[in-house]
C-alpha cells in the first residue's frame, strides 16, 4: 500500500504522503458498488487501513471503491474515509448510500426541483439516479471526508 496519499474531500484539499510513524488503522468493510445490505456495527472489517491520525474522525471506517463512475476525484480500487450520518447532508457533498440491488455506492448528492434527492457520479456520461426524499435517512450511509488512493 505504499506510494499512497490521502486528501479530504474539499476542492482545494492538500493531499498527503501516507508514511512515517504517525499512522493508526481504520476498518475497512466493503468494496462500494457491491454486496448486499449489512449493518457496519455488526460487521468484521476485511482489514485494517493505516492513515494519517490527522485523519480519523469519530466512528470513522472505510470502504474501497470498485467502479469509476466518480473519476477522475475518486479513482477505482481508492479507498475513501466514511463517517456515519447524522442526519443532515451538504448539497454537492459526497456520501455513501445504500441502494438495493446495488449495495453500497459513493455519490454526489443533489435536491431536484421537486424535492427529490439526486445521486450524481462525477463521469458525466453516468445518469443521475433520483430517489424520493421519503426515507433519505434510510439510504444515506455516512459522508465521504476523505480519499485514500494511489498517486
Amino acid at each position: 500500500m505504499g506510494g499512497a496519499v490521502i486528501q479530504r474531500t474539499g476542492q482545494f484539499s492538500p493531499a498527503e504522503q501516507v508514511a512515517g510513524d504517525n499512522l493508526t488503522n481504520i476498518p475497512v468493510y466493503e468494496i462500494a458498488g457491491a454486496g448486499p445490505e449489512f449493518d457496519f456495527g455488526s460487521l468484521e472489517p476485511i482489514f485494517q487501513l493505516p492513515v494519517l491520525k490527522n485523519y480519523l474522525q469519530p466512528g470513522i471506517f472505510a470502504v474501497q471503491i470498485g467502479g469509476d463512475s466518480m473519476e477522475p476525484i475518486i479513482r477505482k480500487g481508492a479507498y475513501v474515509g466514511v463517517i456515519p450520518f447524522d442526519g443532515e447532508m451538504v448539497e454537492g457533498g459526497i456520501y455513501l448510500v445504500r441502494r438495493p440491488p446495488f449495495g453500497l455506492l459513493v455519490k454526489r448528492v443533489y435536491m431536484d426541483a421537486n424535492g427529490g434527492i439526486v445521486l450524481r457520479s462525477e463521469k458525466k456520461d453516468v445518469e443521475d439516479q433520483p430517489l424520493p426524499y421519503e426515507g433519505f435517512d434510510q439510504i444515506v450511509v455516512g459522508r465521504v471526508v476523505w480519499v485514500w488512493q494511489g498517486v
